[in-house]
């Protein structure tokens, strides 16, 4: 294995040299660090972490903790925020919660305990009564900035899409076709993206003056059952919607069975708009209108923010809280609403 002497004598060069370009001290001409990577390169050395830590008291690693690995549209936010950590040197550790804020409280302490210098988190939903937690997690000696979800922590690093607008602009489009009894199902979950889609959906509504029915309003858990499920319940009702807005990509498919299901026909008998737009959504037949989401940006963006703390304090941040748009993307799957079209299920 290569040590830092290997390196300084391959480049020509002391081994403070090699010291203060692998540690990103500055000081150096660009030629010679040039010769000083191609050197590491050739040599394929790997710095001694420990003892680089003990001298700058910094490990260039940053941690990012994400709810729910088989959900598409976390990896896209992680290779967003590892494009742009890896620019900057650093290396990043990618931890799974499974959804579970326990899970979340012990790989904090794991990354606090292995000295990253930051971390970038993507919140569990929260358990009930675990406010000395939140209270820990707002103290803790480590730079978070959070990604996606909200905590209710006040003043704190964030970068989030635009949900309230998301939720508005699907169910905009849908009263703009002619919909007046638009149903929506989303997540049961305490959690700020589906409760901000939601204020959408009402914001909406409201301006339109079209009155709020509490039994269009459908939760549950993100699962295909469980929008298999309640798109039945509402597929069944009385007075059944003419379009369905699902804030959830899982429950959007499990909406798409139950419709195939009972024989109905989108956008014929019902319009649907869903959430999050991945490549594979372009199979469904007919093709679904989506809110996208910035996922890559956003990881692009906290990745960014987290190293501008690192190097600058968090103060130096002009916003702390980046808000990114959301884009309506229209496709087959939203009609306009016919009243000959209307039947009883």
């Amino acid at each position: 294995m290569a040590k830092i002497i290997d390196v300084a004598k391959r480049a020509g060069v002391s081994i403070a040299t090699v010291s203060r370009v692998t540690n990103r001290q500055g000081n150096v001409k660009k030629s010679t660090e040039q010769k000083v990577l191609e050197a590491i390169k050739e040599l394929n050395y790997i710095p001694n972490f420990p003892a680089r830590y003990l001298k700058t008291k910094r490990t260039l690693t940053i941690g990012m903790v994400v709810p729910d690995i088989t959900n598409p549209f976390f990896p896209i936010v992680f290779r967003g925020a590892e494009s742009v950590v890896k620019q900057e040197d650093y290396t990043i550790i990618l931890c799974n919660t499974f959804e579970d804020e326990y899970e979340e409280m012990r790989y904090l302490s794991i990354l606090e305990a292995k000295k990253v210098d930051g971390i970038l988190l993507i919140k569990a939903p929260p358990r009930s009564g675990n406010e000395q937690y939140m209270q820990k997690l707002n103290n803790l000696p480590v730079p978070i900035v959070y990604v996606d979800r909200l905590p209710k922590l006040q003043d704190i690093p964030a970068v989030v899409a635009d949900n309230i607008g998301g939720g508005y602009a699907a169910t905009t489009h849908l009263i703009k076709l002619g919909h007046r009894n638009i149903a929506i199902i989303t997540v049961q979950y305490p959690l700020s993206v589906h409760r901000e889609r939601l204020q959408g959906y009402v914001k909406a509504l409201r301006e339109h003056n079209i009155p709020i029915n509490r039994f269009y309003i459908k939760q549950g858990a993100s699962t295909i059952e469980e929008g298999t499920s309640l798109g039945h319940s509402l597929i069944n009702m009385k007075d059944r919607p003419t379009a369905i807005f699902v804030t959830n990509y899982k429950m959007t498919i499990g909406l798409m069975r139950a419709l195939e299901m009972a024989g109905l026909q989108c956008p014929e008998d019902i319009s649907i708009v869903g959430y999050d737009d991945f490549e594979w959504e372009n199979v469904f037949h007919p093709r679904l209108t989506v809110v996208a989401q910035p996922a890559r940006q956003m990881g692009q963006t906290a990745a960014q923010l987290l190293i501008k703390i690192l190097r600058d304090g968090v103060d130096s941040l002009p916003n702390k809280r980046v808000i990114l748009s959301s884009e309506l993307k229209i496709r087959e799957s939203c009609g306009i609403y016919r009243q000959n079209k209307l039947g009883k299920p």
